[in-house]
């Protein structure tokens, strides 16, 4: 795997649900305001409960047969992901957002070295700074390239960083793109929270602290072997109901990721 983000890498398209309104590949749009308790989720679980434990990262360092950082020019607005932007800092993974005098720069990793899984169960122990148009995108991504498919576990446009919203993109039996968007409101996420997914055969759950808050049941979910990615993006225009970058925005903010674990059912 190299260091450049995969060719057509999905996190910063306008995809925020928002402005997708009328469009005849959107499906259900789920909204749930019930979070369950932030301190559910603040260690790795062990296997048990029918799961087995594949991986886990809580980041002591940035292991390079693990991760490695995305060094190119992403699809938003010309902001570029540089390695500089992923460090590790007090064992946490630090995905910083910076304006700078050339623009826009912000960092992202890709876990395709150290494997790749189909089904099973992914969690995300992260928070992130408030800023408007600076967003994140935790993303599985087939290892064989290509897409869809594409499974989008948490992912912000920007703000006060209060939402998040989970997607699946996948292609129906005729070809025809497809997408599923669930936004969960009412959370904040400038707070220590523990974002995943669950992925079976026809059967997709998000979940935050431990707990299922949206479940879809399509034929859509892949059977194909996927990778974990965790990005920053920068949003610099308004044209898809999300924030964009503007004169409140800060020049730098970070999106902080204490651990990541995957799981298989035993």
């Amino acid at each position: 795997m190299s260091t450049t983000a995969p060719p057509r890498c999905p996190a910063p398209r306008s995809r925020w649900p928002l402005g997708l309104a009328g469009a005849a590949v959107a499906a259900a749009l789920a909204v749930s305001t019930a979070a369950p308790a932030e301190a559910a989720v603040t260690r790795p679980p062990a296997s048990g409960g029918g799961w087995t434990r594949t991986f886990v990262d809580d980041f002591n360092s940035l292991d390079s047969t693990k991760w490695s950082r995305y060094e190119g020019t992403s699809s938003a607005g010309g902001t570029r992901w540089t390695r500089e932007q992923a460090t590790v800092t007090n064992g946490k993974l630090v995905l910083q957002t910076e304006k700078t005098s050339s623009g826009w720069r912000t960092g992202g990793v890709s876990s395709a070295r150290a494997g790749s899984q189909s089904y099973g169960k992914w969690l995300i122990r992260f928070r992130a700074d408030a800023g408007d148009g600076l967003g994140y995108v935790f993303l599985l991504y087939p290892q064989g390239g290509g897409w869809p498919p594409e499974v989008d576990i948490a992912e912000n446009g920007g703000g006060d960083k209060q939402e998040t919203l989970g997607a699946l993109h996948y292609d129906d039996a005729y070809g025809n793109h497809q997408r599923i968007h669930k936004r969960l409101t009412g959370v904040d996420f400038t707070t220590w929270r523990t974002v995943g997914v669950e992925l079976s055969r026809g059967k997709i759950s998000w979940t935050l602290d431990g707990q299922p808050w949206a479940t879809s049941y399509t034929s859509g979910v892949p059977d194909e072997k996927m990778w974990l990615g965790l990005q920053g993006a920068v949003h610099d225009d308004c044209t898809s109901g999300r924030t964009c970058v503007n004169s409140t925005t800060p020049r730098s903010a970070d999106i902080e990721i204490d651990w990541v674990a995957r799981y298989k059912r035993s």
